[in-house]
């Protein structure tokens, strides 16, 4: 996980304006039921959160390294560890952390184009259902 954790990263890092050379790597967890443990309404369907409070990645389970769009889900968590490193969004602000998935979303799609993930993810809808989610809660996490 080290390993694949470093690698994201450095493609975040080539991606983005993030600097992720020193970017400390984020506590990563897994949950049975993500959406209850982040008190997120219970029929969120999400595969990831990050929590930028404790610098926590939380990955759902069945979470599986061999697959590529859970590599894809992990880089989306690993681009809010950077937006919030980088001080690139108010986190606490629903519509920012909405426009900090917008940016998470795109990245993911562009990553999973170009290691041959054929699948393809529609960046708008996903967003619409993550902020649907951040709203709901009440809170931007």
């Amino acid at each position: 996980m080290t390993e694949l954790i470093a690698a994201l990263l450095v493609w975040i890092g080539t991606s983005t304006p993030y600097d992720t050379a020193r970017l400390d790597r984020p506590e990563i967890r897994f949950a049975a039921d993500i959406c209850a443990e982040v008190g997120l309404e219970l029929r969120c369907r999400i595969g990831g959160y990050y929590d930028h409070h404790t610098q926590t990645v939380v990955l759902r389970r069945s979470w599986d390294a061999a697959s590529r769009v859970d590599r894809g889900l992990l880089l989306h968590e690993l681009v809010h560890h950077a937006q919030a490193a980088a001080g690139a969004l108010d986190f606490d602000s629903p519509l920012d952390r909405c426009r900090g998935e917008m940016e998470a979303f795109a990245l993911m799609a562009r990553w999973l184009a170009e290691n041959g993930e054929r699948a393809r993810l529609d960046v708008r809808k996903a967003t619409r259902e993550a902020c649907a989610a951040h709203f709901a809660a009440g809170r931007a996490e």
